[in-house]
């Protein structure tokens, strides 16, 4: 709709689109805890809710894209008092208004499109003014720029590093002492820098991405990656891995109950059932194990599964308890029907097949 197009409010959001989206991503960015001056910053935040209202009001397909209005079907009502057409998006919860004669779109509650371009080239200002007087963020920027790029050669290897961490469980990560670099690394592998880091604070700084703020701080200080801390980190790469390397085999024994034996590779095919099946109850569960084929657990052909009848030679009250062991040992977390797996037990399935 060419006249929707020409509306001054949503040539003045094309113009501005840059600042308008900076501005959002500036204001939930963690970056900006780190500016200087809460006072500034408490100001400027209550200031875009202010400034930012009207852009915010018009659904984003109706504000930046290409054709200017979403794709949905509209509804097109006419105000005989007014003489305006009414287009409604019902998926959108928005509508505007056409005046036929003039051949001119307007929005329910109009905008004073001066103070509006005022608004937002302040609210700009005032960022870079805070972002002027933290001139150390700035610097800290270009040092996690070079931290990065001091890293790239040696990603891979830290990158094997964090990737073995996660099958191992807190007990046995505590066995090693972790160089520091490995959590430089893992914060830094998560922020992204912009390349051009010129012009106004505002724009470059809304694209700085990261998932902590942690490596900006002030007082951070990036270790040397010198050969003596490669080979530190190579040493303690080989450590991990010869715990992660230790898997005990299907065939040992996880546990004995009555001279009832369930091996590791039983237990495995257990936890793997009980993922797919978290609401199912204690005395279910029980029944499935000692292949009790009931009404119910034939209803939702539970009977069919492999896991039926694996404990044939159990008692009902011996799964119960050995259900209850392993809840104990740390693999299995009640939930309010069933029971759920555990960090634990997601790791050691995830190391099936190494």
């Amino acid at each position: 709709m060419e006249a929707y197009q020409l509306h001054p409010f949503l040539q003045l959001a094309r113009e501005k689109e840059n600042v308008v989206k900076a501005v959002e991503r500036m204001n939930h960015s963690p970056l900006i805890s780190l500016l200087n001056s809460p006072e500034d910053l408490a100001y400027w935040r209550h200031r875009v809710d202010i400034v930012m209202r009207p852009y915010r009001e018009v659904p984003d397909e109706w504000l930046w894209s290409e054709k200017g209005v979403c794709h949905h079907e509209k509804k097109m009502m006419l105000h005989p008092s007014s003489g305006d057409v009414e287009f409604y998006c019902e998926a959108c919860g928005y509508a505007i208004y056409y005046d036929i004669e003039e051949n001119l779109v307007h929005f329910n509650e109009e905008i004073d499109i001066d103070r509006a371009k005022k608004r937002i080239g302040t609210i700009e200002r005032q960022f870079n003014e805070m972002v002027d007087k933290t001139p150390r963020l700035v610097e800290k920027i270009e040092e996690v720029s070079q931290a990065i790029q001091a890293f790239k050669p040696y990603a891979p290897l830290y990158a094997e590093v964090l990737q073995v961490q996660h099958t191992l469980s807190e007990e046995e990560l505590a066995l090693f002492e972790a160089p520091s670099t490995v959590t430089v690394y893992q914060q830094l592998k998560s922020v992204r820098l912009p390349e051009d880091r010129a012009g106004s604070p505002l724009i470059w700084f809304s694209h700085v991405l990261t998932d902590t703020i942690a490596p900006f701080k002030p007082r951070t200080v990036f270790p040397d990656l010198d050969q003596r801390e490669i080979t530190f980190v190579r040493d303690y790469l080989e450590k991990v891995k010869s715990i992660s390397q230790n898997v005990p085999s299907n065939e040992e024994e996880y546990m004995n109950v009555k001279q009832h034996t369930m091996t590791i590779g039983e237990m495995k095919l257990l936890l793997h059932f009980i993922i797919g099946h978290e609401n199912e109850p204690l005395h279910v569960l029980s029944k499935v194990f000692t292949g009790q084929a009931t009404n119910a657990i034939r209803a939702q052909r539970l009977h069919e599964n492999e896991v039926f009848g694996l404990l044939q030679n159990w008692q009902e009250k011996h799964v119960v308890k050995g259900i209850k062991y392993m809840e104990k040992d740390g693999l299995l977390l009640k939930i309010s029907k069933g029971y759920g797996l555990t960090k634990k037990a997601n790791r050691m399935l995830s190391r099936e097949g190494e």
